[in-house]
Order: structure tokens, then sequence, then C-alpha cells
């Protein structure tokens, strides 16, 4: 991932309290109807309720403490990517990622 402005010279540290993170931009135009709704549910997961009982299906997004942005950008650290990766491949969904330093 190489993009943005290019600094020269020796890298003098790291600020405190920063972690790095991925922005991951997708876009799910292309898929049909049934299969944007089954991804949205894998990522996000989903509640059903039946009578007084209520089952909570958690996502992706859960399990690797990612956070939804925008409808179609999430964020996550950078050691879970491929988790994610292998989720947009499954689905053929066009994506685009981007480096981001957080506190």
């Amino acid at each position: 991932l190489n993009y943005g402005k290019i600094i020269y010279g020796d890298f003098e540290y790291l600020p405190e309290n920063i972690r790095h993170k991925i922005l991951i931009l997708y876009n799910i135009a292309n898929l049909s109807q049934k299969r944007k709704m089954s991804f949205l549910r894998r990522i996000y997961g989903y509640t059903i309720k039946k009578g007084r009982k209520k089952y909570i299906q958690r996502g992706i997004i859960h399990e690797i403490n990612g956070e939804k942005i925008s409808s179609n950008s999430i964020i996550i650290d950078i050691k879970n990517l491929a988790a994610l990766r292998k989720l947009l491949k499954e689905y053929n969904i066009r994506y685009t990622l981007r480096d981001i330093w957080l506190k």
C-alpha cells in the first residue's frame, strides 16, 4: 500500500498512543439483492425476534473489533485485514484500502 505524500529522511519516532488501522471502502452495487443481504448479514450481523425470544447473530465486524463508518465503509485493525479480505473475495466485491493512523 504505497500512496499519499512521500516523505524523505530517517524515521524519527512514532507518536504515543497511535494505532495503525485500515479504512475499507467497498461497492456492492453489482450484487443481486439476495447476495447483498447475505453479505451485509455476515459482515454486520443481525437480530431475529421469535415470540418473546430475541436471537442475536454477531457479524465479522464484532469479532475483529471493527467499526462501521458509513453505509459502504469500515475501519479495522491492520492485523484483521486477512479475514475481511477473504469475505470480500468470496462475494466478488470491489474494494479500496486506505492506511490510516488513529489515536
